[in-house]
This record gives C-alpha cells, structure tokens and sequence, in this order.
C-alpha cells in the first residue's frame, strides 16, 4: 500500500508540475510561416517594412505573430491559435497613456516590492466581424474603449527578482496577471 501511495504521489506532482506548459517564441523565415496568414497581411496592411514572423508554442496550440515596422512605430500582429487575427499593436511610453489610467495601472503595479516598468504595449484586439476596421482604427492609432495596455515589469517576490506580465483595460482596471518566463538561451554560442 505504501508504495503504490507514493506512486500516486509523484504522479500528482508529475501532473501538477506540468499542467502550466510555458509558451515559447521562436522566429521562422516568411517560407515556414503560413501562407494565407501572411497573404492577409499583405494585403491588410502596406507599406510594412522589417518584417519578421514568430511561432508561438504553447499548451494551447501553435499561433503565429508577425512585428514589422510602418512609419516611425514598431507593430506586432498576432493570430491565435485557430489562424484568426487576434490583436495588433505597438510600443508605447509613459508619455501615450492618459494619466488617469497611468495613475491606476502605477497603483496596482507598486503593490509589489521594487517594481519597474520594462516594456509597455497598446494593443487593438481584432474581432471577426470588423478585421480591415479594426485594423485601419489601430495603424491610425484611435483611442477606442476596447483598447488593452500590456505592461512587461520587474519585481521582487519574496526575495527573487521575477517577470510579470500584466493587462489592462483602456480604463486601467486589470484584466490579467501573470509571471513571465526567463529568457531562452538555448542556442549555440560562437
């Protein structure tokens, strides 16, 4: 009985342990990405220039992002995992957020120890009934209320410096909370 217990046991943690798979981020040549993906993007968005393609891997399936520039801004484009576009955005600073919503996304950030902003993205989420709208509402960079502010930061909990991984509404009410992960050094080193 005891061993067939502790059997139990490290299945239970075997499942615990990996029941969060992290997701990961490669970048593909345009030859891997898919090709009615990138179609669409051709002909939704033009004058792109620096155009790299990404393949996201995760428990959920496999979704794809393109980042490119146009104009001055650095953009990203995602699609989700069933091949629909799912958000388009771009960097921004401290300086782009009104300073309401500034006010409570820094209010909820300082709540932890040594908290520091690294990135921060403005994101358009793209519904399915409106995709060429959405898109021409967020390369014209339109304040609209269904927004999302995703900020990247750096703090210490309980002792160890970590990633987080936050998202806010246009409004700046938090929407979701996560650790990042470390970065990925798995490649060879000349």
């Amino acid at each position: 009985m005891a061993k067939f217990s502790s059997l139990l046991f490290f299945m239970g943690l075997f499942l615990v342990g990996h029941a969060q798979q992290p997701e990961r981020e490669h970048r593909i040549l345009k030859s891997q990405f898919p090709a009615d993906l990138y179609q669409s993007f051709e002909q939704g968005i033009s004058e792109a220039k620096k155009v790299r393609c990404y393949k996201e891997i995760d428990s959920v399936g496999t979704a794809y992002s393109i980042r490119f520039k146009r104009g001055r801004l650095q953009y990203r484009m995602h699609w989700d995992a069933q091949k629909k576009p799912a958000r388009l955005g771009f960097q921004i600073s401290e300086i782009d957020f009104p300073l309401e919503v500034f006010a409570k996304v820094t209010d909820e950030i300082s709540k932890l120890e040594k908290a520091k902003i690294k990135r921060m993205f403005q994101y358009y989420p793209l519904r399915a009934s409106s995709v060429s709208q959405d898109l021409r509402i967020a390369l014209q960079n339109s304040f609209v209320d269904y927004l999302q502010y995703e900020l990247w930061v750096r703090a210490k909990q309980n002792g160890v410096k970590k990633e987080f991984v936050y998202i806010f509404n246009a409004q700046g009410e938090l929407w979701s909370k996560r650790e990042a992960l470390p970065a990925n050094y798995d490649h060879v080193l000349y």
